[in-house]
């Protein structure tokens, strides 16, 4: 499971002749980072500054955004944290230049990149959310990921 990726670069972005994005983000993105989300709102897309990892309505902190950065779209309707997201329909994509995976030699994990070969983006479906905890307004999304041990 993705636990962090390179958000897409200008080039990229340019390439794909999508909106400029309007706010600062890292060059790497891990739980708990502000990463671009790009949805349909009306009849253009936008894009929103989210936190990476979801942090459902009824969270009292933001902490739980470390435990919900990606959600298995197997048993995504069985899971009370994406639930209102869920059945609200909330999707985006989080597109990525790079994404990272561990790979397993002797017990030991070592980070691998995953790209394209044509070094387009990647997109990643996601689904977001809009709490408040206290006063602060917090947006955050999970990816949407599947189990991919049968897939070649």
């Amino acid at each position: 499971m993705c636990a962090n990726f390179k958000p897409l670069t200008l080039k990229q972005l340019q390439d794909l002749k999508l909106p400029d994005i309007p706010f600062e983000y890292p060059e790497e993105v891990y739980p708990g980072y502000d990463l671009p989300l790009l949805f349909k709102s009306q009849q253009y897309l936008e894009w929103r500054k989210v936190m990476f990892g979801l942090v459902p309505k009824w969270a009292e902190d933001k902490t739980i955004a470390s435990k919900t950065y990606n959600a298995r779209n197997e048993t995504l309707s069985q899971k009370p944290t994406f639930n209102n997201a869920l059945m609200k329909c909330k999707f985006g994509v989080i597109p990525v230049a790079e994404f990272y995976e561990s790979k397993y030699f002797d017990h030991k994990p070592q980070r691998w990149g995953v790209r394209r070969k044509d070094g387009q983006a990647i997109f990643i479906a996601a689904l977001y959310e809009i709490a408040k905890i206290g006063d602060e307004v917090v947006r955050s999304a999970t990816m949407i990921t599947m189990d991919a041990s049968h897939h070649h």
